[in-house]
């Protein structure tokens, strides 16, 4: 499953008093998005093995547990360095704690179930992986419950529904629940409404903004093949569609999609090409 990538979670550094660099700017609203993407996406990993588990206990489905091989990645380690600002984006020291923890636990049994998936397995082994799976499933929910009130105040309603979503999928993974196991002994897991497909990646580029009321100057703080992060103080209505006039000449026709103080985030109506030119470094961006 694609999540919002984290190399991307600062600004660039700006120009320091007599001409160096100062610190990097952290990019809060980016990084808290990107903390609770990638939260989703580990907790539909848990259920998602933690089913498998269940289903390859059966003695007809041992065999197909190699399938879930991809979903051993462990990216502990890059979260625990974004939750480090945890606190500075509005979560408490206690679901900063709950998080670090699930992702160490989780670490820990993607360690050890990986030498499952290359041997012969017993069913012992597999039994007693699905009951630490199981647990991993109840922490999963617990974790995204303590995330619930920061992610309504701070994100769109699509977070809170999938978050509700994935709840769901891991009280039926922790209870055993196979009715999404089909005949072939592939899972159905949920649909979730956000899944980021295209990385976001900090820019810095001025634009006019062009509504009905009129046109304001703003900027480009981060771009995606599907959309904008702007910052201009003019008010706008949430799915309004406005044009992006870009200083090569271009308008792009995109609607509002959340606004949190001078922070827009606009969808574009055409995606970008992964080649286009916005997505070059500002120092190589064309001059009118």
């Amino acid at each position: 499953m694609a999540t919002a990538t984290k190399q991307d979670t600062a600004c660039p550094p700006k120009a320091a008093a007599g001409g160096g660099l100062a610190e990097w700017e952290i990019d809060r609203d980016f990084l808290f998005e990107t903390i609770i993407c990638d939260v989703h996406s580990c907790a539909m990993q848990v259920a998602t093995l933690t089913i498998m588990l269940s289903a390859c206990a059966r003695p007809e489905g041992a065999a197909g547990l190699r399938s879930g091989r991809h979903l051993l990645h462990d990216d502990s380690s890059i979260m625990a360095l974004a939750l480090r600002y945890g606190e500075d984006l509005g979560l408490t020291p206690a679901a900063v704690k709950r998080v670090e923890g699930l992702y160490r636990s989780v670490g820990e049994a993607k360690r050890t179930l990986g030498p499952l998936m290359r041997s012969n397995l017993q069913r012992e082994a597999l039994s007693s992986c699905t009951q630490t799976w199981r647990r991993l499933a109840v922490g999963a929910a617990e974790a995204l419950a303590v995330l619930d009130a920061p992610t309504k105040s701070r994100l769109n309603s699509v977070y809170t529904e999938d978050a509700t979503t994935l709840r769901q999928f891991l009280k039926e993974a922790a209870e055993g629940d196979l009715s999404r196991v089909d005949a072939m002994g592939s899972i159905q897991p949920p649909f979730l409404r956000q899944r980021r497909r295209n990385p976001r990646v900090a820019v810095q580029r001025s634009c006019m903004l062009v509504l009905p009321s009129g046109s304001y100057r703003a900027e480009i703080a981060d771009i995606s093949q599907e959309g904008l992060g702007i910052v201009c103080s003019q008010p706008m209505e949430d799915q309004q569609t406005l044009h992006v006039a870009l200083d090569d000449g271009r308008q792009l026709e995109a609607k509002v999609m959340r606004r949190q103080g001078n922070r827009v985030g606009l969808k574009l109506r055409t995606p970008l090409s992964a080649t286009d030119p916005l997505f070059r470094p500002s120092d190589e961006a064309p001059r009118r």
